[in-house]
């Protein structure tokens, strides 16, 4: 009798079976990895962007520093809100929070600053 070299049709399913166990956890891990990285840089760029308005906002007139209701920023996926609060005389407490949406949920960061009457331009 003569020994056959190839696979049987159960070593085929077996073999796929095993293949799938493998590497169906590994896509979801990769998946998995890239919504967080993905979240992160959406993160990163939500405080770079409070960061930049709350550095505009020190360098304009403090008369002019005043709460702005939750707008959309022109050509990107975020929002912002600006509070001010005058804390005393020449004294303003300053908060910009950025929202935006990332799954389905929306998120937000918010910075927050005093600016004195000095500063202003």
């Amino acid at each position: 009798m003569k020994k056959r070299k190839a696979f049987t049709l159960l070593e085929m399913i077996l073999s796929m079976a095993f293949i799938a166990l493998v590497f169906f956890p590994l896509l979801e891990l990769t998946f998995s990895n890239l919504r967080a990285s993905h979240e992160t840089d959406m993160s990163f760029l939500a405080t770079n962007l409070a960061q930049s308005q709350l550095e505009t906002l020190r360098g304009t007139n403090f008369d002019l520093v005043l709460s702005s209701s939750k707008q959309s920023l022109t050509g990107q996926s975020f929002s912002q809100q600006i509070t001010v609060t005058s804390e005393a005389t020449g004294l303003k407490k300053v908060n910009v929070t950025i929202y935006w949406t990332t799954g389905g949920r929306e998120q937000n960061i918010g910075i927050t600053t005093y600016i004195t009457s000095g500063e202003g331009g």
